[in-house]
């Protein structure tokens, strides 16, 4: 990965890419001019230097970001927290009716999720979806892979306006 380059010119801020790179958002906030002091503070897996008064700063990812998969606990109803991560992921293995994966709580504007649902040695395990997951005419409600052991995956992408979970992805049937 290669960073960004930002300089002050004719009163703006110039950006540059290097090379191309991947990242969610950067936020420069300046109380002044480029010529008086300034603390520059950066995260995990990105690098800043700073080339002092009038000189450039130059920010960096360090790192390929990583995105675990967080688990959730098979039950009649399943919780999703959004705000633990992008990735979670479920073993269907509690014997009896169907599951509900309800709505997922402490959403962000545009957040992409993507559930990882295995079904155990058994399987025949089934789940609906609660109020706030909306399904297209591309993409209708799921019926998961039944067989033993197959694991699916759904992508949905929130919608804070409508306060939806759009169903945008599905990949069935990984043994």
């Amino acid at each position: 990965m290669s960073g960004a380059r930002f300089t002050k010119a004719k009163g703006a801020w110039v950006g540059q890419r290097d090379a191309p790179f991947q990242a969610s958002y950067v936020v420069m906030s300046l109380d002044g001019v480029l010529t008086q002091e300034r603390v520059l503070t950066a995260g995990a897996g990105i690098g800043i230097v700073d080339g002092g008064a009038n000189g450039p700063v130059t920010i960096s990812a360090t790192g390929v970001p990583s995105y675990p998969f967080i688990g959730l606990t098979d039950a009649a109803n399943i919780s999703l927290d959004a705000s633990l991560g992008l990735n979670f992921e479920v073993t269907l293995n509690v014997a009896g009716a169907t599951r509900q994966l309800d709505n997922p709580t402490n959403p962000t504007n545009g957040q992409l999720i993507k559930i990882r649902v295995k079904q155990d040695g058994v399987g025949s395990r089934v789940i609906t979806f609660d109020t706030k997951y909306r399904f297209g005419t591309d993409l209708p409600s799921p019926v998961l892979s039944t067989l033993p052991n197959y694991t699916d995956y759904l992508g949905f992408i929130y919608h804070e306006v409508d306060d939806k979970w759009d169903y945008v992805s599905q990949v069935f049937g990984f043994i």
